[in-house]
């Protein structure tokens, strides 16, 4: 996963791996959040969620997930 941040100061561009985000521990932590927050998320939703996401990732290498442009910035995230 890439994300670009590109502002009239200074320009960001983090590359994070996929498999991380889709690990069990982050799967956990989201979980833990999930509940945190009262959200009704499982830990098989999230697991599962987090299996497509990663299976997409291999077929759609580069799709964008989200492009947002403002005054003179822009943030991309892309698979």
């Amino acid at each position: 996963m890439r994300i670009v941040v590109k502002g009239s100061d200074a320009n960001i561009n983090l590359v994070i791996p996929t498999s991380l985000l889709c690990s069990g521990i982050a799967v956990r932590l989201i979980v833990g959040h999930c509940m945190e927050k009262k959200d009704k998320q499982s830990y098989e939703q999230v697991k599962a969620m987090a299996k497509e996401l990663n299976r997409f990732r291999k077929k759609h290498r580069g799709w964008v997930l989200v492009e947002v442009e403002s005054e003179g910035e822009k943030v991309l995230i892309k698979l």
